[in-house]
């Protein structure tokens, strides 16, 4: 009798011990709340200062720990890399139920950035975005910066180009006559005639 007794004073406190996420049959539906990364601005090339972070729980919004969670950046346009040095990012959640995405560093592609977030706990999925900006940062080159640069150094040299020939238009040409010289003038001929002799007067 003591023996039972004992057995089931262990027994009653394994299932205290263990997370209601695990003493509870598996949630018909989980979803991702994100905590923090929604919105985030970083400049090109930057490494976020802050990770994303998401939530994992289930309908009555218990965190859910040990759900797979797996972070996945676009392949082309704004992107980047996490700390792993791949676009994609594979994490537990805690006993809090949330995962972070971390070392995000961005590319030099300004835009809107997506972050797919996938979660799945004992054959239940869910899924997101996250939406973040990469931006330009006054002063730096970038492809439409060097354009614009060209076309303007295009503009001035064709600007002087113009300039000189306004200039030698007021002077003539390229025949250098200057301007303000009237139109060739017919000379006078003087042709010397027969002259007379006489007596003096």
């Amino acid at each position: 009798m003591k023996a039972l007794s004992i057995t089931l004073c262990c027994v009653i406190g394994v299932q205290l011990a263990v997370p209601p996420a695990y003493s509870q049959n598996p949630p018909t539906q989980i979803q991702i709340v994100v905590v923090e990364g929604e919105g985030a601005i970083y400049h090109e090339g930057q490494k976020a200062a802050q990770d994303t972070i998401v939530r994992v729980q289930n309908e009555a919004q218990v965190p859910i720990p040990d759900a797979s969670v797996v972070f996945t950046l676009p392949t082309e346009g704004p992107s980047g890399e996490f700390g792993n040095g791949s676009k994609t990012l594979i994490v537990n959640t805690d006993a809090r139920g949330q995962a972070a995405a971390t070392g995000l560093r961005v590319n030099r592609t300004s835009g809107k950035l997506q972050i797919h977030v996938n979660a799945s706990y004992r054959g239940t999925t869910a899924r997101t975005n996250i939406t973040q900006f990469v931006m330009n940062v006054p002063g730096t080159r970038t492809t439409s910066s060097r354009s614009g640069k060209t076309i303007l150094i295009i503009l001035s040299v064709a600007g002087v180009a113009a300039g000189a020939s306004a200039y030698a238009l007021t002077r003539g040409g390229s025949s250098g006559t200057p301007t303000g010289v009237p139109p060739s003038v017919t000379p006078i001929a003087i042709t010397p005639g027969t002259g007379t002799v006489g007596t003096p007067r």
